[in-house]
């Protein structure tokens, strides 16, 4: 196969994804499309990104620390929700447990972060009591 039509197919590839301007003598920086209307994370999801920009997809960091800074040991439920609302966190509750954390989205094959984070609360007085997070990359 010639290797002008390898370009050029590459290059239809990536116009129709988004992923190159249209006008190359554009000034605008490189934005992938879908990037344009993600939100910004909150500050406890920057601070564990912050944490390392690469590891390979087997391995995971324990960030536990960083999630008390933000939520600490021992919150009501109720206080947990508020704070997860006001850093405009989504969740879920089941149970006892809260279930939250963040999946980036970058391009096709590049490592896209993500942070699993679980709040278990105490039966019996319904206050946090043990936090698991773990910050990872997948592809």
């Amino acid at each position: 196969m010639k290797p002008s039509i390898i370009l050029c197919g590459l290059t239809a590839l990536l116009l129709g994804n988004g992923c190159l301007p249209l006008n190359p003598s554009s000034s605008t920086p490189f934005i992938h499309k879908k990037a344009k209307h993600m939100q910004t994370p909150n500050p406890m999801i920057q601070e564990i990104l912050a944490t390392r920009s690469f590891m390979p997809p087997s391995e995971y960091l324990d960030v536990a620390h960083i999630v008390n800074k933000y939520i600490p040991i021992g919150s009501s439920k109720e206080e947990v929700k508020q704070l997860l609302k006001n850093m405009n966190q989504d969740y879920i509750f089941e149970h006892r447990i809260i279930y939250t954390g963040y999946k980036g989205n970058m391009p096709p094959l590049a490592p896209n972060p993500g942070i699993s984070i679980r709040l278990i609360f105490d039966e019996k007085n319904e206050k946090l009591a043990l936090i698991i997070a773990n910050y990872y990359f997948r592809q």
